[in-house]
């Protein structure tokens, strides 16, 4: 038979985020990277209107009571006055980052992952790709 490519994806987004995502021929490397036990963190970048309050930003920092269980992020950072917060979270628990701003009564304007692991996103932009060598895969990925 045809020697078919099947291709894993690492993480997903829903469909009005953007950013990195990692795709890969090596399923049990894909399950290695996600599976939780790793923590393999990932950093968002998210744009909210109106900015985010210090009171908010503390409130999320403590971990927030969700309809599936309290969120607490590994660290929330805020710049450019409250408009865009940083998430490092090692979950991935559906839309937990927008299901947060709900919450708290925030727009999300814009959400793009800019690192899984040791690989960040860099100037890539949409429908750019690169491949990584062996070695960069041990290097971001510690596998």
């Amino acid at each position: 038979g045809k020697n078919k490519l099947k291709l894993f994806t690492v993480g997903r987004l829903d469909v009005a985020s953007e950013g990195l995502i990692l795709v890969t021929n090596d399923g049990d490397f894909a399950q290695r990277v996600i599976h939780p036990s790793r923590g393999m963190d990932k950093e968002y970048h998210v744009s909210v209107d109106p900015a985010l309050t210090s009171q908010d930003l503390q409130r999320i920092n403590q971990g927030i009571e969700l309809e599936d269980g309290v969120f607490t992020p590994l660290k929330v950072t805020a710049r450019d006055h409250g408009r865009t917060v940083i998430f490092v979270i090692h979950e991935g628990r559906n839309r937990i980052i927008r299901r947060v701003f709900e919450k708290l009564g925030y727009c999300v304007k814009r959400l793009v992952r800019a690192r899984i692991g040791g690989l960040e996103l860099g100037s890539l932009k949409p429908g750019q790709w690169i491949e990584l060598t062996r070695e960069e895969m041990r290097r971001c990925f510690d596998v």
